[in-house]
């Protein structure tokens, strides 16, 4: 149970944050142990004690989370893929990686798969079913899960362009506050034009 990949990561993620399963700690693990183990409660359940207790402290230690670690090289099944360069990025992709963004979690195959690829790849949209499938079951989640945070947090500093795109509206709204914020009042200066026209006026 070393690697979790996307599923199970995304599986895992969406359990422990299920309220449901606040006052149920012992059903909680076991279905954690179903994620982790691709078994059914009936299996985990005909454990022994001694293996059902082995699984729970695997379980205690695996930290889920949506921050993970930002690689920009993961090797899948003896092949290569590399994050790709930002600025390379067409205005399709940029698109699709809006519309995946909104759902970071439920989508995170998809935007890994455009994020992604192989050395010298470039991005056919013919093969997102069958790479969004590689990845799924075979990309580290913690993985996926850093690229993510790293695209969305960096995206505006690693990108240089001048258009106008819509992209990540709904990660990025607190930079845009922010950026709101840091541009200062419009009215200062034109005060200063104000008085300087009063004074030629009265010159003349």
């Amino acid at each position: 149970y070393n690697m979790i990949n996307i599923r199970k990561g995304k599986e895992l993620v969406q359990l422990d944050s299920d309220r449901y399963w606040d006052d149920k700690p012992v059903d909680k693990t076991i279905q954690q142990i179903c994620i982790l183990t691709d078994k059914d409660i009936e299996w985990v359940e005909s454990l022994p004690l001694s293996e059902a207790m082995a699984l729970k402290e695997t379980v205690d230690k695996i930290k889920i989370s949506n921050k993970g670690n930002f690689n920009k090289v993961v090797n899948i099944l003896n092949q290569e893929y590399r994050f790709i360069d930002l600025d390379s990025m067409s205005f399709g992709e940029w698109v699709d990686l809006d519309t995946f963004c909104k759902d970071p979690i439920e989508n995170m195959e998809s935007i890994i798969t455009l994020l992604y690829r192989r050395p010298g790849e470039s991005w056919d949209s013919s093969i997102l079913k069958e790479r969004k499938e590689l990845f799924l079951e075979n990309f580290p989640y913690e993985d996926a899960a850093g690229a993510s945070l790293f695209f969305s947090l960096f995206v505006m500093d690693s990108i240089k362009i001048t258009k106008d795109y819509s992209i990540l509206d709904k990660m990025m709204k607190e930079w845009m506050n922010m950026k709101e914020l840091i541009q200062g009042l419009p009215s200062q200066p034109q005060k200063k034009k104000q008085r300087k026209k009063r004074k030629d006026n009265s010159s003349g």
